[in-house]
């Protein structure tokens, strides 16, 4: 009779060796084709973590396997080695759909629980083949979801489970359904999930493609006045406050400031070319503001453009809240850093 080490043992490599993980693990395939007769060295074998765990002796392992009854897998007179008796089947639909229709849906484990103490709790189910766990998070820091999908041998032993009145964990009863039922349902979820998002993408896109629009056209062509090479110390405000003594508040419609270079950019748009070229005139080439030179020009051609889509795209992302992106050469002074506005603009 089998020890309980030994029954863990049997049960581990007869999962390996199973119908349901055997067609999906590589490695193991890979070693069955490397010898014509099947065997896999012990010594292979026990480079699974799970099996290693329980003995690290191949004398021990061989042992075990040897009381198994399932008739799956074959120890080596020497016990250096085993292999499957049953043929691998071939991984299709058909086998998929039959290994599905012998799998339950659980929900209501601990989450703290680990694979030994659901098998544990488990084997006292007659048929459980496997067990698989269900995880989110990455493969680095995985957290169990508390459900999983337990495979049987047969459909009637599945059945016998899900007939069960009530089956507790722990005290938790736990909410069992079929795969299928449960997959189902998972699919729907998912679709309404999918619709959902599309439907919020789409009209912020269209948002989006109206605030484009808005803003261009609101924009005249040659009405923006560039400031170049501030010092960084110069104060937005002082800059808006400038311009009103050079022109009838009104006509800002923003005053906008990047830092750029370890300078300071400012750009001014009014309300048309005309009263940019007039602002330009009485100003000349150079500006002082707060003490600080800056030297004074109209937005034209590609600098226009360059600097109105960087300031629609900014518009847009604050508008739908996706905010700035770290790590770019050029930030927008006065933007709250998560989630404002990535500019300053100001109407006057």
């Amino acid at each position: 009779m089998a020890s309980d080490l030994e029954n863990k043992i049997i049960r581990q490599v007869e999962f390996y060796f199973g119908d349901s993980n055997i067609v999906k693990d590589k490695f193991l395939l890979e070693e069955i084709r490397k010898n014509n007769e099947g065997w896999v060295p012990m010594e292979t074998l026990l480079k699974f973590k799970r099996l290693a765990s329980m003995s690290d002796d191949p004398s021990v392992v061989a042992g075990a396997l040897r009381k198994s009854e399932a008739g799956l897998i074959e120890v080596s007179e020497d016990a250096t080695k085993i292999r499957r008796l049953k043929p691998i089947p071939e991984i299709n639909d058909e086998l998929k759909r039959e290994i599905a229709l012998r799998t339950v849906y659980c929900k209501g484990f601990n989450k703290s629980a680990t694979l030994d103490e659901l098998l544990e709790f488990l084997k006292k189910f007659e048929g459980v083949e496997s067990v698989k766990m269900r995880y989110y998070g990455s493969k680095e820091e995985p957290h169990f979801k508390g459900t999983a999908l337990v495979e049987f041998k047969r459909r009637e032993e599945a059945e016998a489970f899900l007939k069960q009145e009530n089956v507790k964990y722990e005290d938790v009863s736990l909410f069992r359904q079929w795969y299928d039922d449960w997959s189902a349902e998972k699919g729907k979820s998912f679709s309404q999930k999918e619709a959902m998002k599309k439907e919020k993408y789409d009209r912020k896109e269209k948002e989006k493609e109206n605030l484009i629009k808005e803003l261009t056209e609101a924009t005249e062509h040659g009405s923006i006045i560039h400031i170049a090479d501030l010092d960084k110390s110069v104060a937005w405000n002082n800059i808006k406050d400038k311009f009103k003594t050079l022109v009838d508040p009104t006509e800002i419609k923003f005053v906008d400031t990047i830092d750029k270079d370890g300078k300071v950019a400012a750009y001014v748009r009014l309300t048309n070319a005309e009263k940019a070229k007039e602002v330009k005139e009485k100003i000349g080439d150079i500006i002082k503001i707060d003490g600080f030179d800056g030297k004074v020009s109209i937005l034209e051609g590609n600098a226009e453009k360059e600097y109105l889509e960087t300031a629609i795209e900014k518009r847009v992302n604050a508008k739908s809240g996706k905010g700035d992106k770290p790590g770019g050469k050029r930030s927008f002074r006065g933007g709250r850093q998560r989630g404002g506005r990535p500019f300053k603009r100001q109407k006057v």
